[in-house]
């Protein structure tokens, strides 16, 4: 809520009070429920974490290739297991593909989320 409100595009003012100390009973949300609050709006709100993952995908993929690279070195040296340099070669290339076939359905995801809200792309203040 206190993200889409101004969003909306209507008016709006701050409201500045000094808040007393609570006398009576406990608060209703401790740490953990403020921080699952403060997940659900995120993540409700926006398509960020859908693209993170694209995010994450493309730097696997760069240590992926730098890490192919390191491998391959120690292989030419002579300083693995048989086995060894295949093996982690394909695990973080195959990781990196992934996330990245996640973050392609992610933003499938976040255009159908976004039509889904119907919001109008614009709000008519006044008509002349």
């Amino acid at each position: 809520m206190r993200a889409i409100c101004p969003q909306l595009g209507f008016k709006s003012a701050d409201v500045y009070y000094c808040r007393k100390k609570r006398y009576y009973g406990e608060t209703k949300y401790p740490f953990f429920k403020m921080i699952s609050f403060a997940w659900n709006g995120i993540s409700s709100f926006s398509v960020v974490p859908l693209r993170l993952s694209g995010v994450l995908g493309a730097m696997a993929l760069i240590v992926t290739a730098i890490l192919t690279i390191s491998t391959l070195g120690e292989y030419v040296a002579g300083n693995t297991i048989p086995g060894w340099t295949s093996l982690m070669i394909v695990i973080l290339f195959f990781s990196s593909v992934q996330l990245i076939c996640i973050a392609v359905l992610g933003e499938y995801l976040g255009k159908i989320f976004t039509e889904t809200k119907r919001r109008p792309r614009y709000i008519i203040e006044e008509k002349i």
